[in-house]
């Protein structure tokens, strides 16, 4: 599904080693936590996968493909089998939450009918069924990330990839959002992939943490459950 052998990105402006010698494996439906320190390189891992960046060195495949196999038309198609939860948020604040998360759907040309049916969905699932006609300025913190996800996800993509999407929430709402992207993960069989560095709230899930320090995989283990 996913893989990166002996993955090397430096980013050639200041010549920042953002990753070294990176070796992993994820399979179709798993779920896992890519933490350590600000600037350790987690969200350079993401941008891998969703072809922002390109690696300097080594092999990173996504859905059976080398990344670089990839011609520039092809990459839309790509994009729109991974769902990207960006760490600040990016929603548009004159649209309803609605329209927010029919956006994805508005730019592929969905059907009007197509979009009535998805939306009401993906609402459902994240708990904002209610808040369907509302604009962002109106929502929690928490209720804003809930929609970036919805939105994300609208499209059914195969790979949903969050970067620090408990980033600026409270340690219950951050718990809420976690349990959110595992039942993403266990009821549509989407494989997730979860950057942060709120080692406190993912180490509850009980699912794989790899660690990075410096560009580097220091651990690679399982969580440690917990209510």
């Amino acid at each position: 599904m996913i893989a990166f052998r002996r993955v090397h990105l430096i980013y050639p402006a200041d010549k920042v080693h953002a990753l070294r010698d990176i070796n992993l494996e994820f399979n179709k439906g798993e779920i896992s936590f890519i933490v350590g320190p600000t600037g350790c390189g987690k969200s350079s891992l993401l941008k891998l996968l969703y072809l922002d960046v390109m690696p300097s060195r080594g092999k990173v495949t996504v859905l059976g493909r080398d990344t670089y196999s990839f011609k520039e038309h092809e990459i839309p198609h790509l994009r729109r089998k991974i769902g990207v939860v960006f760490q600040d948020f990016r929603l548009l604040p004159q649209k309803t939450v609605f329209e927010n998360v029919a956006y994805p759907l508005d730019v592929i040309g969905a059907s009007r009918f197509e979009i009535n049916r998805r939306v009401p969905q993906v609402l459902d699932l994240v708990g904002l069924a209610d808040k369907i006609d509302t604009l962002p300025s109106s929502l929690s913190k928490g209720q804003e990330q809930r929609v970036v996800i919805a939105r994300a996800i609208v499209n059914d993509p195969l790979i949903l990839l969050a970067d620090e999407p408990t980033g600026n929430l409270d340690p219950e709402t951050s718990w809420d959002i976690i349990k959110l992207l595992l039942s993403i993960q266990t009821t549509r069989g989407t494989t997730v992939l979860v950057a942060s560095h709120d080692m406190a709230t993912v180490e509850r899930s009980n699912k794989r943490i790899i660690r990075i320090e410096n560009g580097e995989v220091t651990s690679d283990r399982i969580g440690v459950a917990s209510a």
